[in-house]
């Protein structure tokens, strides 16, 4: 008589299911991780764009006569943005704030220019919701007076004599 050995060199199927389920849960924390990098890489690119959007219009108001920037603070010397601009080709707008570096100064003036704009998926980066340049009731969230954004750019502009 011959025996027969029930010695297993196979895997089970609870072994192989339980593989199977590691290795999905595995890959769907990869999959998740791909994802968030993906829309984090958008949103620096759309940052990027805007940064250079703003760091060009800094460099148009270096080139204006300081005279005219007086002027211009005075026109806005309640609070109020003293230029906007659309934030081509994304759709987001820049605000530019005059204000003086020290109070009854007109020798230094302090610019500031903050872009809002709406990116991937919907998301509004800035406190201008409705992006129209404008500080509207429950668009200042820090309270400071003015609109703020992740993307700002600051520069002092001084009188030449």
């Amino acid at each position: 008589m011959k025996k027969i050995s029930c010695a297993s060199n196979g895997f089970t199927l609870v072994e192989l299911l339980m593989a199977v389920l590691i290795l999905g849960f595995t890959l769907t924390g990869l999959l998740q991780v791909f994802i968030r990098c993906s829309t984090l890489a958008g949103i620096a690119q759309e940052k990027s764009c805007i940064m250079s959007i703003l760091q060009s219009q800094m460099e148009d108001i270096h080139e204006r006569d300081y005279a005219d920037l007086v002027a211009l603070y005075a026109a806005t010397a309640s609070g109020e943005p003293a230029e906007t601009f659309p934030l081509a080709p994304l759709t987001g707008m820049g605000v530019v704030y005059i204000t003086r570096f020290t109070a009854g100064d007109d020798d230094l003036l302090q610019i500031k220019i903050v872009g809002s704009w709406i990116g991937q998926e919907g998301r509004v980066f800035g406190e201008d919701i409705n992006r129209d340049g404008i500080e509207d009731a429950g668009e200042d969230v820090d309270g400071d007076g003015d609109l703020s954004s992740i993307a700002t750019v600051m520069s002092l502009i001084a009188l030449r004599i």
